[in-house]
């Protein structure tokens, strides 16, 4: 089935252009918002392949942990019907992040930091220019690779695709929308998305240590990496069950996308023979007035040749 022209392309979304921006990198701030983008442009973003998972781990304080996905444009190359240019390349990157938002919860207490409320910003920035430079623009100071999962090998039988992702963020989005520092941070985000994706595609890559903490605070990271790993199980569980559905969305959109674009098709051509007809209603007008005008012309030279032997037999 052709996708009609009408529809968003996944390239739009994860290969956007630089032409426009001065920023290196398109900014979605909420999972769930691209999810449903997706559902409406009847598009599952399963021909972007993943190709490798990359756990990060900034290298000043509070070192901020993150996840560097590389993706590729999969099937048979064509660029997608609905992106005006295309990708003019077939990898790029995102980072996948969770910071503390500006946002308190209502009936939350703001003067109180441990107690208060905050919902937590999950981001998604996907490189304008595919270029691994730019990660310094938005995490200064350098950063470490703590783990990596190659995803293109023969090894993993089960792919995992940008669609994908997009689903299972925003899985992860509602069942913690809350920043808590002590459950809920960027580590909790980062841990249980590569929990997930590794169990998803039956691999099971540890990540190391990363920097050192206090002692406090290891003892509350100890904690979260025991509950990610406790929670993965029950995460992937509503992420394939939100995945199905997710599916079947996209599937009746894109059903629905093709039935408005075969009648905008079939409307496009009635309108056509209806022109076509009208075209030629106007040259057979144009035929016969031209035949009368000759036949003036004829007959009114018949008259003055008359006219002219009349006046020479006088």
């Amino acid at each position: 089935m052709v996708l009609p022209p009408v529809n968003i392309s996944t390239t739009e979304i994860f290969f956007p252009s630089d032409k426009h921006s001065s920023d290196p990198f398109e900014i979605y701030p909420e999972p769930s918002r691209l999810m449903h983008r997706l559902i409406n442009a009847g598009n599952d973003g399963t021909r972007l392949f993943i190709s490798r998972v990359e756990y990060m781990q900034r290298q000043i304080k509070p070192f901020h942990e993150f996840i560097v996905v590389f993706f590729r444009l999969g099937g048979s190359g064509e660029i997608e019907q609905g992106s005006s240019e295309g990708p003019q390349r077939r990898e790029n990157f995102a980072v996948l992040e969770r910071n503390l938002s500006d946002t308190f919860v209502e009936n939350s207490t703001p003067f109180q930091f441990l107690w208060k409320k905050r919902f937590a910003e999950d981001i998604l920035r996907v490189s304008s220019t595919g270029d691994r430079k730019d990660l310094e623009k938005i995490m200064p100071g350098g950063w470490i690779k703590l783990a990596e999962l190659q995803l293109d090998g023969s090894e993993h039988m089960d792919k995992f695709t940008m669609g994908q992702l997009a689903v299972l963020t925003a899985v992860l989005q509602s069942r913690a929308p809350y920043y808590r520092l002590c459950d809920r941070q960027c580590y909790y985000y980062a841990r249980m998305i590569w929990q997930v994706v590794n169990m998803t595609v039956g691999s099971n890559v540890q990540v190391a240590g990363g920097q050192r903490r206090q002692l406090v605070f290891r003892e509350v990271m100890g904690r979260m990496k025991s509950e990610a790993v406790r929670g993965a199980p029950e995460v992937k569980a509503a992420f394939e069950k939100r995945w199905k559905e997710f599916i079947e969305e996209v599937a009746r959109n894109r059903e629905e996308h093709e039935k408005l674009y075969q009648k905008a098709k079939a409307d496009a051509e009635i309108a056509k023979a209806e022109r076509d007809e009208v075209e030629i209603q106007r040259d057979e007008a144009i035929a016969l007035m031209k035949s009368l005008e000759d036949e003036m012309v004829a007959q009114l030279n018949r008259q003055i040749a008359n006219q002219s032997d009349i006046g020479v037999q006088g």
